[in-house]
């Protein structure tokens, strides 16, 4: 049931869109673990979910019910509220991925995020070794994240462990981008999962890599800003928007 077919009136609702938008990005600005920043945000939601039930109730007199059915008018907007953010939820994480970069990259021509010990850790104008060092510590458990962005917040990131990972690879121009999973060129392509803090991504055989593979595609990157051409790049971009 939407907000209109709740009787909500459209000025409230488009406060409501603007409110847990913000309060969205405000979670994804935190430099704590996805679930740490989960449950930020459903204590946020929760904030919300009061002041929009509050104003529902204050603007329409009619509102009378029992204690019963106002609760079920209150959780039918927390329904609500959960299903706009599902599904906007690939945009929302897109720009805050990109105020994030905005806001700690500043001039910088690298900064390098990796995890450590299930924590986003930043590292700006990291050398060469560092990166290699960071990718060497991947175990696909607590340190299973390395994302490598230039100034113009183009970037590659892997996931998973040294023996088996993926990487993506985004090219911005402005605030546009396309968005690939990098693979070997081969014909044969089964589906296969990787696994990494605790957390899982479905993919093709073809682009799974172990670490000498992610060094290279790595060192590339950092040298030259693009992809070694002997790899496969296939485009997602309609996933992330």
């Amino acid at each position: 049931m939407s907000f209109k077919e709740l009787g909500i009136s459209r000025e409230t609702i488009q406060q409501i869109e603007s409110a847990y938008e913000k309060l969205y990005l405000k979670s994804r600005s935190l430099n704590a673990t996805y679930e740490q920043q989960e449950i930020v945000l459903n204590k946020l939601i929760e904030d919300l979910v009061e002041n929009a039930f509050e104003r529902v109730v204050a603007e329409d007199s009619e509102i009378k019910g029992t204690n019963s059915e106002l609760v079920d008018l209150r959780d039918k907007i927390l329904i609500e509220i959960r299903r706009m953010i599902e599904k906007n939820r690939s945009r929302l994480d897109n720009e805050a991925g990109y105020l994030k970069l905005d806001s700690a990259q500043s001039n910088a021509e690298f900064m390098l995020q990796y995890e450590v010990e299930n924590n986003l850790m930043d590292e700006t104008e990291p050398s060469l070794e560092f990166i290699i060092n960071c990718l060497k510590q991947m175990n696909g458990e607590t340190n299973s994240i390395c994302i490598l962005s230039d100034k113009s917040f183009s970037y590659i990131q892997c996931a998973g462990s040294t023996e088996r990972l993926t990487i993506e690879y985004r090219k911005y121009t402005g605030k546009k981008f396309k968005h690939y999973v990098i693979g070997f060129k081969k014909f044969f392509k089964s589906r296969t999962t990787i696994y990494f803090s605790s957390r899982e991504i479905s993919l093709k055989s073809n682009e799974v890599f172990c670490l000498d593979n992610a060094i290279e595609i790595f060192k590339n990157f950092y040298l030259k800003q693009e992809i070694p051409k002997e790899y496969a790049l296939r485009n997602i971009t309609n996933k992330m928007i």
